[in-house]
């Protein structure tokens, strides 16, 4: 068996393996798949000091100067009863290294927690093999080890008095020896074996999560934490108390809510009312513009007669708009989207990816090949395109079959209140600012509404009165209150993506399209971040718009 390496997808701080039979193997294939020290990206080093929740501060980290942050980690009080799992390498993993963390959040007991480490190399880089030592602090459950990698790594076991290590599955292309853990079982499928890439949940084509699931399978065991490096010289994995997180502690005067920094949903409201400043209050329906679809509460605004479809904005629309269509906008949830230059619809149950519209309307923008951000209004596509001859707020009536260019400034776009926000990105990157047209009219007129905040977004959408928005390489979200700008919460994703547009469903699901490497739109829960699926479209998409289905 041999293995194959892959080059990291874009937006993706990683890099990935796979495993292949010796005939799959190219042979010219290098044995180290072709990756020299220039081909690292210096800047995609883990930190574990971020503000972007539990799971970031769970994530791989390392100090500027190389040394762990595990040091700084405060011993757990004997009276705590409410732990977070931490993790940090030694050294910056050679601008590679990615962890990932389901819950990070336990009460001590007996119940085993299921920790994967899986790594390229040792920093030492030989081939024929070299040490990373591995420190447990006391932990407050048992733990369970995975321990992965290509070339050849003695892993030196140390444990801190207190540390309860129950078992270790050993995973390596290459021969993997353990020490330091004599007393514990340890079952060891190397040289041979198949183990986890190195980023999560997917390295280009390889999908860490297939090896995960063999994991999963053989320990009888739910994964916990993945901490994936490049070439580190040792990993400090352990608990911190956090107090503050249990729900009768974070929740205390909160009716509802959702609590990122502890990944906690305080509770829901009933039917009818929504939550606002941790309280349920009640919901104001409301179907102004909206012949069909949902009211914002629950409700219905209407249905719509024979011949026409409800296209998600809420608009009763000719079948003819989508032709050929009609069993992707059947399913449970279809998005609108570009794919291979032109508009098309995309079904989430089935990954089917229709394409209507002109063929030759050639929808993109110079020096990337998608496009980040779309909208849909009153049967028109709406999206940014910047190239030679076509540029600004592009506007396609498919029905009319007619495109129009608003000669306005666009890197990024959500549509708002009948109504369409753009956002103008200066050269070097930054954000200039956004702006509101209240028509499509007054986007051709220049007439806009600037707003003094602006949304670093590369990609971004809009759900009532939230903007979601992030850069295309992000593992979350932040949300505003339109139009005030107000921060609301963030969200932390379950897992790093390459952003290639995105939308969030009337009935709480965020679709993001995973960039154009990976090919594969991924659903995630909007109030968590938690991943819930995936599906292969049968053909690149950028840009969605998504809705729910009949």
């Amino acid at each position: 068996m041999a293995l194959l390496a892959l080059a990291p997808a874009a937006g993706c701080n990683c890099q990935g393996v796979a495993v292949g039979t010796d005939d799959e193997v190219a042979a010219d294939t290098p044995r180290d798949g072709g990756f020299e020290a220039g081909d690292l990206d210096a800047d995609a080093g883990s930190d574990a000091d971020s503000d972007a929740g539990p799971a970031a501060d769970a994530d791989t980290g390392t100090g500027e100067d190389g040394g762990s942050e595990a040091e700084a980690w405060p011993d757990a009080p004997s009276t705590c009863e409410w732990y977070e799992m931490r993790s940090a390498f030694d050294g910056d993993c050679g601008g590679y290294g990615e962890s990932w963390v389901r819950d990070p959040f336990y009460a001590p007991g007996d119940e085993p927690v299921l920790r994967v480490v899986s790594v390229y190399e040792p920093a030492t880089g030989s081939r024929t093999g070299g040490p990373i030592r591995l420190h447990l602090r006391r932990t407050y459950r048992p733990v369970v080890l995975v321990l992965g990698a290509y070339e050849s790594v003695e892993w030196v076991i140390e444990r801190d008095e207190g540390a309860r290590l129950e078992r270790i599955f050993v995973y390596g292309y290459d021969a993997q020896e353990i020490t330091g853990a004599d007393d514990v079982p340890v079952t060891n499928h190397s040289p041979g074996g198949d183990h986890p890439g190195i980023c999560w949940p997917f390295c280009s084509e390889y999908d860490t999560r297939s090896s995960v699931e063999r994991i999963e399978a053989e320990t009888g065991l739910a994964v916990r934490t993945f901490d994936g490096c490049y070439n580190p010289s040792g990993i400090t994995l352990g608990d911190v108390c956090r107090e503050e997180c249990r729900a009768t502690v974070a929740c205390a005067g909160r009716e509802c809510g959702w609590v990122p920094e502890c990944r906690l949903e305080c509770g829901g409201c009933p039917p009818g009312e929504r939550c606002g400043s941790w309280s349920c209050s009640a919901c104001a329906p409301s179907c102004s513009g909206r012949a069909c679809g949902t009211d914002g509460c629950g409700g219905s605004c209407g249905s719509c007669g024979d011949g026409l479809l409800c296209d998600g904005s809420g608009a009763c629309v000719p079948d003819a708009t989508f032709p050929g269509c009609a069993d992707v906008t059947a399913e449970s949830h279809y998005c609108l989207t570009v794919s291979d230059r032109r508009p098309a619809l995309l079904g989430l149950d089935s990954g089917t990816v229709c394409p209507f519209g002109k063929p030759d309307l050639d929808l993109h923008s110079e020096g990337t090949p998608d496009t980040g951000s779309i909208g849909w209004l009153d049967g028109s596509l709406l999206l940014c395109i910047e190239r030679t001859g076509l540029h600004g707020l592009v506007r396609y009536d498919v029905l009319a079959d007619v495109l129009t260019v608003a000669p306005v400034p666009c890197s990024g776009l959500a549509v708002w209140r009948d109504g369409m926000i753009t956002e103008q990105m200066l050269s070097w990157g930054y954000p200039e600012g956004l702006t509101y047209f209240t028509s499509f009219d007054d986007a051709l007129d220049g007439v806009g509404e600037t707003w003094p905040w602006a949304a670093w977004a590369e990609a971004m959408t809009s759900h009532e009165d939230l903007l979601y928005w992030a850069g295309r390489g992000s593992d979350g979200l932040e949300v505003r209150s339109l139009p005030s700008g107000e921060v609301v919460r963030t969200i932390t994703l379950d897992y790093d993506v390459s952003l290639g547009g995105m939308s969030v469903t009337d009935d709480g699901l965020l679709v993001i399209a995973s960039g154009w490497r990976e090919v594969r739109v991924t659903m995630l829960d909007e109030a968590t971040g938690t991943w819930l699926r995936d599906v292969v479209p049968t053909a690149p998409v950028f840009g969605l718009a998504c809705f729910v289905g009949p």
